[in-house]
């Protein structure tokens, strides 16, 4: 589990979106506090 800012994903979202594509789990994070979080098994 990784947390990330939401700047951090504006600078460089392919690295994070890889990442989730590898199973990884972001914590977005506003002010040290988890904002939301991604996951890997979404279907449509």
């Amino acid at each position: 589990m990784v947390n990330v800012t939401i700047e951090e994903i504006q600078r460089d979202p392919l690295k994070y979106l890889r990442q989730v594509e590898a199973g990884e789990t972001l914590v977005i994070v506003r002010a040290d506090q988890p904002i939301a979080c991604t996951q890997t098994d979404c279907q449509q």
